[in-house]
């Protein structure tokens, strides 16, 4: 489809420049979009490219349906920990076949990857680990702009799993919102310098 070319005609052109487009003709000018997909994808075509161009384009191919795994795995991980086995894996099967779910993890989109980043971060939130769960959401930040629309979520958890000790809760939520922010920010940053 369009966008999915798009994003792998994006890839072609920082493996072989080794930086990102601004104003470059690549099909939409400026480049824009969060970056992370892309990042992800030229080191995937980096490595392949050395077997041919064509294995290169056909391990772009595999990220996303990787990442729709990996995010079944989480998503029946956070479903155990919070009710149990049997749950966790009617969640699984519900999710793995939600139409919705099968294109966006068969096509060279975003949206797959934010959605196993954000799961990855619910999950170690889950696990009370406030740094590896802010780093995840940033990254998420990084991958699409929809994902702040998640940054509420882990703050949501760490209050109500911590709300008898508000000085652990803030240090908690602190810590969590300063990692997340540190690293999503960074393009939005570029963004406004470059294009204001």
């Amino acid at each position: 489809t369009g966008d999915s070319c798009w994003y792998i005609n994006v890839v072609r052109f920082i493996s072989e420049h080794n930086t990102l487009p601004l104003f470059e003709p690549i099909g939409r000018t400026p480049f824009w979009p969060p970056p992370l997909l892309h990042i992800v994808g030229v080191l995937s075509y980096k490595i392949f490219s050395v077997l041919g161009n064509e294995l290169a384009e056909f391990s772009l191919r595999l990220i996303v349906p990787i990442c729709g795994a990996l995010m079944l795995a989480y998503t029946y991980l956070i479903s155990r920990k919070l009710f149990n086995a049997k749950i966790a894996l009617y969640s699984v099967l519900l999710l793995t076949f939600i139409p919705d779910h099968i294109y966006h993890s068969s096509m060279f989109y975003p949206d797959i990857l934010i959605g196993l980043l954000v799961t990855m971060g619910i999950y170690y939130i889950l696990r009370n680990k406030i740094f590896l769960s802010g780093i995840l959401i940033g990254l998420s930040f990084l991958t699409k702009y929809n994902a702040l629309f998640a940054f509420p979520i882990p703050i949501f958890i760490i209050i109500y799993n911590n709300h008898k000790q508000k000085i652990k809760t803030l240090k908690k939520i602190f810590i969590f919102s300063i990692t997340s922010l540190a690293i999503g920010s960074f393009w939005f940053i570029r963004n406004y310098i470059l294009l204001g």
